[in-house]
C-alpha cells in the first residue's frame, strides 16, 4: 500500500522517509489525538526533507539573525525537545558557530524553517519572517519552501490514510496543508477558499478590521468592508454575497 501512494504521489522514498518514521512512531500511541505536538513533529519531518534542504540551508548565511529567531520561538519548539541532541534548545544556540557539527548546523536550518512555516501560517507578516534573513533568503524562498512544504504535508495526509489513521488525525493534516498554502490561520481558510480575489493579505486585512467569519461579514455594512485596506467597492459586495450564501440568506 505504502509504495502505491509513493507511486502515486510521485513522493521519493528518499522523500517520504522523514514523514513515514514520524507516522509510524505515533502509531505505537493507537489513542493518539491531534495536538500542537503533532502539528510540530509533522513540520519537523517536512522541513528536513531532502527538498527543502536547498532552500533552508541560505537560513545559515545569516546565522546570528537565525538563532535569535530561534530563541524568539523557543516555547512553540519545545514540543521537539527529542530530536535536539543536547540537553535543551539554549545548550544548541550558546555553541559557537566554528564548533558546530554539520549536523548541527542542519538541525538549526531545519528549526529556522519551521519558525518560518508557523509564523506563515500563524497569519505574520512576510516582513517580519523575512526582513532579517535578506538578501540570503527572500519572497522566492519563502514561496518555494512554502510550496514544497504544502505539498509534503499533503502526502503525509496520503501516508497516513494508508497506514490506518483515524480520520481526525487524516483531516488535521489536509487542513495544516491548506494552511500552508494559503498562509492563515484555519479560522481565516473558509474566506480565502470561498471568496475570488481574498488572499493572504486581504484575509488578514479583514480579520484586523473585526470581520473574520461570514457571519461578521455578513452583518457589516459595505462601507465598513470598503474601508477594509485591499478591499473596495466590488470585492466588498463580493464578501457580502458569498456571506449570505454561506449562511443561508441567499
Amino acid at each position: 500500500d505504502i509504495g502505491r501512494v509513493l507511486v502515486r504521489l510521485y513522493l521519493k522514498p528518499t522523500s517520504a522517509k522523514s514523514i513515514l518514521d514520524t507516522l509510524y512512531n505515533w502509531r505505537n500511541d493507537a489513542t493518539r489525538k491531534w495536538s500542537r505536538s503533532m502539528e510540530m513533529d509533522i513540520l519537523f519531518a517536512v522541513a528536513s526533507s531532502p527538498e527543502n534542504w536547498p532552500i533552508i540551508r541560505k537560513l545559515l548565511a545569516k546565522f546570528d539573525a537565525l538563532t535569535n529567531y530561534i530563541y524568539e520561538h523557543e516555547d512553540i519548539l519545545k514540543p521537539l525537545s527529542n530530536r535536539i541532541p543536547y540537553q535543551d534548545l539554549s545548550v544548541l544556540m550558546e555553541i559557537g558557530r566554528e564548533y558546530l557539527t554539520m549536523e548541527d548546523e542542519e538541525l538549526l536550518a531545519i528549526l529556522g524553517a519551521i519558525c518560518i512555516l508557523s509564523d506563515w501560517i500563524s497569519g505574520k507578516p512576510i516582513y517580519y519572517i523575512l526582513d532579517r534573513f535578506l538578501p540570503n533568503f527572500g519572497p522566492g524562498d519563502l514561496a518555494e519552501l512554502v510550496r514544497v512544504s504544502e505539498w509534503l504535508t499533503y502526502c503525509a495526509s496520503q501516508l497516513a490514510a494508508a497506514l490506518g489513521f483515524s480520520i481526525q488525525i487524516i483531516d488535521q493534516l489536509k487542513l495544516l496543508s491548506r494552511m500552508i498554502r494559503y498562509g492563515v490561520p484555519k479560522d481565516l481558510l473558509v474566506i480565502v477558499e470561498e471568496v475570488e480575489g481574498v488572499g493572504r493579505t486581504r484575509a488578514l486585512a479583514l480579520k484586523n478590521a473585526g470581520f473574520d467569519t461570514f457571519e461578521k461579514i455578513c452583518k457589516a455594512s459595505l462601507d465598513a468592508l470598503r474601508d477594509v485596506p485591499g478591499i473596495g467597492e466590488v470585492l466588498a459586495k463580493r464578501l457580502k454575497e458569498v456571506a449570505k450564501r454561506k449562511i443561508g440568506l441567499l
